[in-house]
């Protein structure tokens, strides 16, 4: 390593101007080494190494989230009755987060829900009908959609139009319907509230576990 030189040692003659001029001639070749806009390049090169260190492991920025969901798993249609049905599956997974599901029938989207069940009514007695689901997340990234096709109890007469089936039931016009359903089963449903403390400068979780079971 280098050492500090006292001049005050040296009397004004040759041996401090040889001195002074062995230092400015170390100082050039310093600086011919490495310059000055070199070092401070290094230097944002390594702040921006240590920032990307301390953000690994964080939630990605949504608005830079480029990566789509999964594509909803086990879709399924239950309760169909003449003018409507039950449609349910198992939920996506997202390097962010899901932040719902778009429902389409036929083709045409009808809204969107925050569960993983919905109910489809307003539809005409008798009829098949091509329900999609696709997730979607907070940056607008679509998963490849899922789909069940569902033809409903009944028959319609009348054609396109309202009218009744043959046992009297109202064929409703319009566009169907959506209503999200809340899903659960039989078994223990675990609640994650996870609450975040500062005191004294310093930050806790707390998480608590709350435990109930359905109905049957």
């Amino acid at each position: 390593s280098a050492k500090e030189i006292d001049q005050s040692q040296y009397p004004d003659g040759t041996e401090k101007d040889n001195l002074n001029a062995a230092i400015a001639q170390a100082e050039k070749m310093m600086e011919e080494v490495i310059s000055e806009a070199e070092m401070n390049q290094m230097i944002e090169e390594l702040r921006a190494s240590a920032e990307a260190l301390k953000n690994a492991g964080e939630k990605p920025d949504p608005d830079k989230d480029d990566q789509a969901p999964t594509q909803p798993q086990d879709l399924k249609a239950s309760k169909v009755k003449e003018t409507s049905f039950e449609i349910s599956w198992k939920a996506s997974e997202d390097n962010v987060g899901v932040k719902g599901y778009e429902i389409r029938i036929n083709g045409e989207k009808i809204g969107t829900v925050g569960t993983t069940a919905a109910l489809i009514d307003n539809l005409k007695p008798g009829t098949e009908y091509r329900a999609e689901v696709r997730a979607f997340d907070e940056a607008g990234n679509y998963s490849v959609p899922a789909s069940v096709t569902v033809k409903t109890e009944g028959k319609m007469t009348g054609g396109q139009g309202s009218g009744t089936d043959g046992s009297g039931t109202s064929a409703p016009s319009g566009k169907p319907g959506v209503t999200p359903v809340r899903t659960g089963d039989a078994a223990p449903v675990i609640a994650l509230v996870v609450v975040m403390a500062a005191a004294a400068g310093a930050a806790g979780t707390i998480v608590y576990r709350k435990t109930r079971k359905r109905r049957a």
